[in-house]
């Protein structure tokens, strides 16, 4: 991939990303305004919890999600080096990334740790976004 083609590809990107944050940004703006983003959030966390609380579905531990995040990092600290140094190859990095990555989440039997570990980064993800919108209403 040329130069010229990654800066065509991350505008194009970047163009997709501004969509989406105009859309999800004039949804906060509203929800804020309203008054109502604390209590959505709140809403949906008493729920959460009732729903934890009588069917017994608890988020896994913390400690569980480190291997899938060390092994995302390290994917990523790879391909931005890659990146800088040999760009040509950084479409063949991330369609192997990608296919390894989808060989660990569907090989069940084998890798057995970073499977549990990145399902366990996914149930984390509601939680943390929440949180992390909460602050954001608090501290405006």
């Amino acid at each position: 991939m040329t130069t010229r083609g990654l800066k065509g590809a991350a505008h194009r990107v970047g163009l997709c990303l501004i969509g989406f944050a105009v859309v999800a940004g004039a949804l906060a703006g509203y929800l804020a305004y309203n008054h109502a983003f604390g209590a959505m959030i709140n809403h949906f966390l008493h729920h959460a919890a009732e729903y934890s609380e009588t069917r017994s579905v608890t988020l896994p531990p913390a400690r569980i999600v480190l291997p899938a995040a060390l092994a995302s990092l390290l994917a990523m600290i790879v391909g931005l080096g890659l990146l800088r140094t040999a760009a040509r190859f950084f479409e063949a990095y991330v369609i192997a990334v990608i296919a390894i990555g989808s060989i660990i989440l569907l090989a069940l039997d084998k890798a057995a740790l970073i499977n549990e570990s990145a399902i366990a980064a996914v149930a984390y993800f509601p939680p943390l976004i929440s949180r992390r919108l909460l602050l954001l209403q608090s501290g405006s």
